[in-house]
């Protein structure tokens, strides 16, 4: 849940076209793809609280009373974040009356007596007290994978005293009581010092700081009380099934379909098929009178698709490189830049011809018209300036870009002709 709320808080304001907040399933969705491309793990686990109230509230009435409720645009996001780790094929864990942390701890216990690695991905301090030499815990604010050393630096404590320390300085998120006067580095010297909470609390007549000493005799049954709160149980009556965490593909088609509903767009393209050869339409080219003329009669006031590229974009002072017309999405004509300067008077009319004619990025061609005394028919459509009233804040408009929000396509621009609408 610590990286579902950091990713709710990181990014704002994001919502699908249906008006869903989708924030906190981006930012998850973008930590655990680059998580499962840095770490490459061999097996692969998602542990989440099921909600409600855990055997740490039994032992403490008050045990997270001060945290405020989910937000409700965030707790709409929970049901897709389980759909995408479904999706991904990344089991989720849990257990009744336990939370995340003490699954994973389970967990852990078991992975490493059947000697494997483990990294706990966490962003918890908590979570400190699992390492050991096959465990480690990975921050992912700061990319750090912090061993037993890297805790000590951390925490002025090895990682079977880390328990110990924040029994002290309690948890202000879970409302776990703190002993009053004594913050993170008095605690890291106490435990330093006594070695363990039981020591520190059976010889705290000897603590030489009378307000740690007084704090530490008035609240022993508190601060113990914090401890119990504070440890991870790692005796759950779950088995650690290795089969099904194995990091296997993801189900390509259900991410798709997930990704098209949350409007994802910069992450779709991975997840769409090639274009199939039966999706690329059939070009004929336009090389000589007759194939012209049959080109002018097919488009004869018709809606027809204009595709047009200049060489480097300077289509101002230069002639196109190619011009490709779509009619039927299974057919088009290429005619060459070339071709187009060689017979110049009769390609002049032939845009003049179309019933209608849409484009993406009119302005190039309107230009190289005017200054060629092209005729264009009277009705333009422009898809680029279509999709900027459509959504204003975006800045890509490429072709590609709005093929896979609107059709969900993968536009292949090669310089090949056959592909050229692809």
């Amino acid at each position: 849940m610590s990286h579902i709320y950091r990713a709710y808080h990181a990014i704002r304001g994001l919502t699908n076209r249906a008006g869903l907040p989708t924030n906190a399933v981006f930012g998850f969705t973008t930590m655990l793809r680059k998580l499962i491309q840095e770490e490459n793990p061999d097996y692969l686990g998602v542990a989440i609280d099921l909600g409600g109230p855990t055997v740490r509230h039994d032992a403490y009435e008050d045990y997270k009373a001060t945290r405020k409720p989910m937000p409700d645009d965030l707790s709409q996001q929970i049901p897709y974040i389980l759909r995408l780790c479904e999706a991904f094929r990344i089991p989720v864990l849990s257990h009744e009356r336990y939370e995340a942390d003490d699954v994973i701890g389970t967990l852990s216990r078991q992975a490493v007596e059947q000697g494997l690695d483990v990294v706990i991905v966490t962003i918890d301090k908590d979570m400190f007290q699992l390492v050991n030499r096959r465990v480690t815990v990975l921050d992912t604010r700061s990319g750090i994978h912090y061993d037993s050393e890297a805790v000590l630096k951390k925490m002025g404590v090895r990682p079977e005293q880390v328990v110990d320390v924040l029994s002290l300085v309690g948890d202000s998120s879970d409302n776990i009581p703190v002993a009053p006067g004594i913050g993170i580095k008095g605690a890291s010297k106490l435990i330093q010092e006594y070695g363990d909470l039981d020591a520190l609390l059976e010889r705290s007549d000897e603590v030489s700081r009378k307000s740690y000493r007084e704090s530490l005799q008035q609240y022993a049954e508190q601060i113990r009380k914090s401890r119990e709160l504070l440890r991870i149980h790692r005796d759950l009556p779950i088995e650690l099934d290795l089969e099904n965490l194995k990091h296997c593909p993801p189900d390509r088609e259900k991410v798709r379909e997930l990704l098209i509903e949350l409007d994802f767009t910069s992450m779709l393209e991975e997840f769409l098929p090639d274009a199939k050869e039966d999706e690329v339409p059939e070009t004929r080219f336009v090389e000589d009178n007759s194939s012209l003329e049959a080109l002018e009669e097919a488009i004869k006031g018709e809606e027809i698709f204009v595709a047009i590229e200049f060489p480097g974009d300077r289509y101002l002072s230069e002639d196109p490189a190619w011009l490709a017309i779509l009619r039927d999405p299974r057919e088009a004509w290429l005619l060459s830049g070339e071709f187009i300067k060689e017979s110049a008077a009769r390609t002049a009319k032939l845009l003049g011809m179309a019933g209608e004619l849409v484009i993406h990025g009119l302005k190039p061609l309107v230009a190289f018209a005017r200054g060629h005394q092209w005729k264009l028919p009277d009705s333009l459509n422009d898809t680029m300036l279509m999709a900027y009233l459509l959504s204003p804040n975006q800045n890509n408009f490429s072709l590609a870009q709005i093929g896979l929000e609107y059709l969900h396509h993968k536009y292949r621009h090669e310089k090949d002709q056959q592909s050229l609408f692809a």
